[in-house]
Parts: structure tokens; sequence; C-alpha cells
């Protein structure tokens, strides 16, 4: 039974997802190595890890130490360096979700004036991010050990980037090309 409720939803979004994606152009890539974006990711994955994380130790400390300490040899680092990693993650979602709230706050002003936002207010909110995400990733390097950071910066440009598929972004070596 299982499998014929499968078919049939796979049957449907077949049939819907090109009626959705008429008239859109969906690119997907890599981003690229160090890039803040990609650090974003990391950080963005991580945060929601640390809670199960948080979860596995609170139900059973045993069972919890032993997912932390996979979780940060996964990653090359020690379990104490797995720690800074995530009160760097935490540290990024708190400013993150500042920045949100201002980004629609501003919005909504415009809005409220029957205007569009300010293209160069929302140019600087964007490059406010990218600081956040920078200076998260500057912590990163300087919070943990040199040999930590070297293995969380090579498993983040290496086995995380090969795993984040990015819907709309375009390669920098397609941009411009016909697809």
């Amino acid at each position: 039974m299982p499998h014929k409720t499968i078919a049939i939803l796979l049957g449907a979004a077949s049939i819907l997802v090109p009626v959705f994606a008429q008239g859109t152009q969906r690119t997907t890539g890599l981003l690229p190595p160090d890039s803040p974006e990609l650090y974003h990711t990391f950080l963005h994955f991580h945060e929601g890890l640390s809670v199960v994380l948080e979860d596995r130790k609170a139900q059973d400390p045993v069972v919890g130490a032993k997912v932390a300490k996979g979780v940060a040899r996964d990653y090359g680092i020690s379990v104490e360096d797995l720690d800074k990693v995530t009160a760097v993650a935490h540290s990024l979602a708190t400013s993150l979700t500042s920045w949100q709230s201002d980004v629609k706050l501003r919005a909504d002003q415009a809005r409220a004036k029957g205007e569009r936002p300010d293209a160069a207010e929302m140019q600087r909110l964007a490059e406010s991010r990218r600081q956040l995400i920078e200076a998260a990733r500057q912590r990163l390097s300087s919070d943990l050990s040199a040999e930590s950071w070297a293995a969380l910066h090579a498993y983040i440009n290496n086995v995380h980037r090969q795993n984040v598929t990015v819907l709309g972004y375009k390669p920098a070596a397609t941009q411009g090309q016909p697809q």
C-alpha cells in the first residue's frame, strides 16, 4: 500500500512541477570555496545539528557524548572545539535573526508609504549580512586551535560544499553563457 501512495504522489508531482516551473529558469551549482554563503550554510546546518545534540545529551548524556564525539570526528576537530563551533553558530543565528527583523522593518516602512524599499538601503543591509557571516568565519579561525581550524576549513570547503546544492545559483564559469 505505501508504494502505491508514493507512486501516486510522484505521478502527481511529475505533472505539477512542469506547470509551476514554466517561465522560470532554474540553475544549480556549488558555492565557491570560502564564500560567505558557504560559511552561512555550514553554520546554519550546525545550528540545527546542535539542537539535536543538546536533545540527545538531555535524554541520555552517554549517548549525547558519543554523538558529539562522532560529529567532532567527522569535522576533524576536538570535542572542545566543537563547543566553540556551536557557540559561533548560535551567535550568528542570533545576529541574523536581528538582521532579518531590521530588513523586515525597513521593507514594512516603505510599503506603508506605498513605496518600494530603497535599493541603496537594501544593498547596505545585504552588505551588513555578509559582514556578520565574515565575522563568524573569522571567529571560527581565531577561536579554534590551529589544527581544528585547518580541519574544519577543509571540511567546509570540501565535504560540506559538495553536499550543498543551491537553486538559482549560477557558477561564475557559466554566468552569461546560454544554458
